[in-house]
């Protein structure tokens, strides 16, 4: 080791002790509460070392920008006060100068819905830090590709306990209209209300919802015992991770979810849902060429627990569209009768891609090709059949191929393929043309 190197190690290790924790105004008055920020930079204290105090204001300095609430934090240590009882540590001060985000934020995104996997549009309304405490209310307009409309507010309180990232309460209230007249001849409307608990990765909520399915002019046999009002009461969990370097056109990383749902602790609903999404990328070739491969597993699992009674169709999984199974049209695969799609209590699809750039631009444009093939299905289940429900699922699967383009433009990926049915049923509806566009990559 050189005499440099022994110098700074030296500095690094030589024992201090933060006294105080200022934070610096400017010209704006803070509308983040002190105590808060004080909170947040607690773990400072316990440093030992300049080493030590560093990797804990880098760590508190992430937690206070997870909260949406300031633009930037600039940090200094300064020369604290001498006492005589701390001669073997060198006394500093923190000073903390923040500069907070604008209070009222708008934004309009795109999305795949999970378990009927159609695109939707919307557009949110947030005012954050209101009272100072990092709390956020919010009011979102969401508009799909069916015609689907729904309104929701919401507001997050974070928690300040021994964690301050990602925890937190989380209220909604919706009311939305689903028209699935072209697909499942009904229209869907729903009212409730949400509250979660979350911690970092980790989502606890309950669901109270009234549903009410209002049937079309034709609708075939099958759906004629789904028209009606329900209640949902539910409990549900979920957890997710995502470490992917990008969520449009992902080279690298892999992206999880898990969620279980358990209904039937009021209301006339009673099952239990479960639902995994994984997916995994690598780059291959020479680093330069922007070459990956990347798969997709989606699955899930619908089960009534009133033996006398079939799921009802708000609550089952739906397949087929141009962004989740290439090939087949919206709602295209699994049960259904004529024009009419009943959706599935098994669901399972892998897809492997092949993705390669073709063109990039300073506007933040980038248009990629990629090759794929999917295999998958949905079925009902059949309540004495037992394991035959996953040989029936692994014997009548489907399978489609194709190739296309992806264009990614601001927060919105696009996707113009071109596929071919490998293999389907009889009542399935394919689609060889397709445009699509969604928020994320699945």
């Amino acid at each position: 080791m050189s005499q440099s190197e022994s110098n700074n190690t030296h500095f690094l290790k030589s024992p201090l002790k933060v006294k105080k924790i200022k934070i610096v105004e400017g010209k704006v008055p803070l509308k983040t509460k002190s105590w808060l920020i004080e909170k947040i930079y607690e773990r400072t204290r316990n440093a030992k070392n300049l080493e030590q105090l560093w990797e804990s204001v880098r760590k508190s300095s992430s937690d206070f920008l997870s909260l949406g609430v300031t633009k930037s934090i600039d940090v200094r240590l300064v020369e604290g006060e001498s006492e005589e009882s701390d001669s073997s540590e060198t006394p500093c001060d923190i000073e903390l100068r923040v500069i907070e985000a604008k209070g009222v934020e708008t934004k309009a995104e795109a999305y795949t819905t999970s378990g009927t996997y159609e695109t939707n549009m919307e557009l949110n309304v947030s005012v954050k830090n209101t009272f100072g405490r990092a709390e956020k209310f919010s009011t979102s307009l969401t508009y799909g590709v069916t015609k689907s409309s729904s309104f929701r507010v919401s507001a997050f309180w974070p928690l300040y306990y021994k964690t301050i990232r990602g925890e937190g309460i989380d209220i909604r209230a919706f009311r939305a209209k689903y028209p699935h007249l072209v697909h499942s001849c009904h229209t869907e409307s729903k009212t409730g209300a949400i509250i979660s608990y979350i911690i970092g990765r980790h989502r606890l909520s309950y669901e109270w919802c009234w549903r009410d399915i209002i049937l079309g002019k034709t609708p075939t046999e099958p759906l004629l015992s789904e028209g009606g009002h329900s209640i949902k009461s539910s409990v549900k969990y979920e957890y997710s991770v995502d470490s992917r370097d990008d969520h449009l056109t992902p080279m690298s990383g892999t992206a999880f979810r898990f969620a279980q749902e358990f209904a039937g602790l009021a209301g006339d609903v009673s099952f239990i849902k479960n639902e995994i999404d994984l997916q995994h990328n690598w780059p291959v070739g020479p680093p330069d060429y922007g070459w990956s491969i990347n798969w997709v597993l989606k699955a899930g699992l619908l089960i009534p627990l009133n033996r006398n009674k079939k799921s009802m169709i708000s609550d089952r999984f739906f397949l087929g569209g141009p962004t989740d199974f290439r090939g087949f049209e919206f709602k295209g695969l699994g049960p259904r009768l004529g024009n009419d799609s009943f959706g599935g209590d098994m669901l399972g699809v892998s897809s492997l891609h092949f993705t390669w750039p073709v063109l990039y631009t300073r506007t933040g444009l980038s248009l990629k090709s990629h090759l794929y093939t999917q295999i998958g299905n949905l079925i009902s289940l059949k309540e004495d059949a037992g394991i035959g429900n996953l040989v029936s699922m692994m014997e009548h699967y489907r399978m489609s191929v194709g190739g296309g383009l992806i264009l990614r433009y601001g927060p919105l990926r696009f996707e113009l393929n071109l596929s071919h049915p490998l293999r389907k049923e009889e009542s399935d509806i394919t689609k060889a043309f397709q445009l699509g566009f969604a928020l994320r990559f699945s």
